[in-house]
């Protein structure tokens, strides 16, 4: 516009550069928007992560609690032992006559 009062070459010059600067106001703007966005979505994640981890924790205590009330007493009777799996370490009650003969 004031190229458009003055017609002189500086005004032309001023006015290409009020137009380049108002040009890069906005790419920053919608840049640091951009951003906002981003940090955002990541603070949601994190939250959502925190909550995961706490339901894993809650799975895993459940789990030690069923395991705590299912282990076998130290009462077994005569023809059951306990034997352990070979894989994966876990536990089982065998018979002996199945026990002797896996052996």
């Amino acid at each position: 516009m004031l190229a458009c009062i003055l017609k002189s070459d500086r005004a032309i010059a001023v006015n290409i550069q009020i137009i380049r600067v108002f040009t890069k106001m906005r790419e920053v703007l919608a840049d640091t928007l951009t951003l906002k966005l981003e940090i955002e979505e990541i603070k949601k994640k994190l939250s959502d992560q925190g909550k995961n981890i706490a339901l894993v924790f809650d799975y895993l205590d459940e789990l030690i609690r069923k395991k705590e009330n299912t282990e076998p007493s130290a009462k077994l009777s005569q023809n059951r032992r306990i034997i352990q799996c070979v894989c994966c370490g876990i536990p089982s009650l065998k018979n002996k006559s199945v026990a002797t003969a896996m052996q």
